[in-house]
């Protein structure tokens, strides 16, 4: 069996023909698609991952937003917390001034009606208080209650101190004593050796007040109520707690 190499030769051109033209006509188109196909897959691998990244930044933005605005609103809510209190605190302590002022106002208007009541009922206790030494100087002997003060005034003028001869003592006299009586028994006490100079107090209630020099003595119902009214104020005033 011979071989045709003349066919051999035209059959292997042909090949090479073909291959030639597969590979200008057909290879290159696919091969020049697969790499714009592979460049396509690439760019869109890129922006998918460029996204990704992209989304991930916004999710941890957002997270970190989130977190900012949790710490923000504990911070809020510990601020308006904080804000409460101090009112309350405040709003606490008006009500104590309040109470503390309300008390001592309490406390002041009932001293003012205590000192108001016994401003109201002085003059009957000075009317009662007469009456009474009216009743006791009656049975004393004496001629009025003056002339029972003026007595009891001028043995404390001796006891206070010397009186010169001549001297002269100031009498002053309640509206409801006799002068003339007052000076008779004023004189007998000082043995008549001292001059006096008489005239009327009108604030003077039931007895007398003497005068020399820097010495003064007040023999009157009126004095001796006021140190009784004091005696009693100061020992209130002790018996009151701090």
């Amino acid at each position: 069996m011979s071989i045709d190499w003349r066919l051999v030769l035209f059959e292997l051109l042909n090949f090479v023909v073909l291959m030639v033209l597969l590979g200008r006509f057909l290879f290159r188109p696919v091969r020049e698609a697969l790499a714009a196909r592979r460049s396509e897959i690439e760019q869109r691998n890129a922006e998918l991952a460029a996204q990704q990244a992209e989304a991930a930044a916004l999710r941890d933005e957002y997270r970190a937003k989130i977190a900012g605005a949790e710490q923000e609103g504990e911070r809020l809510r510990a601020e308006v917390r904080r804000e409460a209190e101090e009112k309350a605190e405040h709003i606490v302590a008006a009500a104590r001034r309040d109470m503390d002022q309300a008390r001592e106002r309490h406390q002041t208007d009932l001293e003012l009606a205590r000192l108001r009541s016994l401003e109201s009922l002085r003059d009957q206790v000075v009317a009662l208080s007469v009456q009474g030494a009216a009743k006791v100087v009656a049975g004393m002997s004496e001629t009025s209650i003056a002339t029972a003060y003026a007595r009891e005034g001028a043995r404390r003028l001796l006891e206070a101190g010397a009186l010169p001869q001549d001297a002269t003592v100031r009498l002053w006299t309640s509206p409801d004593a006799d002068p003339d009586d007052v000076r008779q028994v004023v004189g007998k006490v000082l043995h008549d050796r001292c001059a006096l100079q008489t005239d009327a107090d009108p604030e003077l209630v039931g007895g007398v007040r003497f005068a020399f020099r820097d010495l003064e003595v007040d023999a009157s119902a009126g004095a001796a109520l006021k140190r009784w009214l004091t005696e009693l104020d100061e020992a209130n005033a002790a018996e009151e707690p701090a």
